[in-house]
């Protein structure tokens, strides 16, 4: 079994299809992982950044480009580390006007018991009792 760490370029060809060279190559890539029972592991980072330009440079809506990104976390040859936790800042995301890169900071601290420190006044928003979140102003 191989594994891969994949751009986010090359999801945001395959959601995107706006490249349709490109987006037809990430088909058959994607078909051979699944074919060979390799893995393709995606950092929650690629997840910020995929989010970033369907959101920014590609100008879909928060709730849309949340949806695309989820279809990541039903197939079982993507892996993506602290996966429960990404897919809480996700959900989160869509209802809240906090950063994603945040909301994935936090998530991740709460499935840990630790805390995130910060000088980010949104994590109040997240984390009244302050829990999880130990702010230095």
């Amino acid at each position: 079994m191989r594994v891969f760490i994949v751009d986010s370029n090359v999801f945001l060809r395959f959601f995107l299809n706006d490249n349709p060279e490109q987006a037809e190559k990430v088909r058959e890539f994607f078909k051979v992982i699944k074919k060979e029972n390799d893995k393709i592991l995606v950092e929650p980072i690629t997840i910020a950044e995929i989010m970033y330009h369907l959101r920014t440079t590609y100008s879909i809506a928060k709730e849309q480009a949340v949806e695309m990104v989820l279809t990541l976390f039903i197939e079982n040859w993507i892996v993506i580390p602290h996966k429960e936790a990404v897919i809480e800042a996700l959900v989160l995301y869509k209802r809240k006007q906090i950063d994603l890169e945040d909301l994935i900071l936090w998530t991740i601290a709460k499935a840990h018991n630790i805390k995130v420190v910060s000088f980010d006044n949104d994590f109040k928003k997240l984390d009244k009792d302050r829990r999880y979140v130990l702010l230095l102003n």
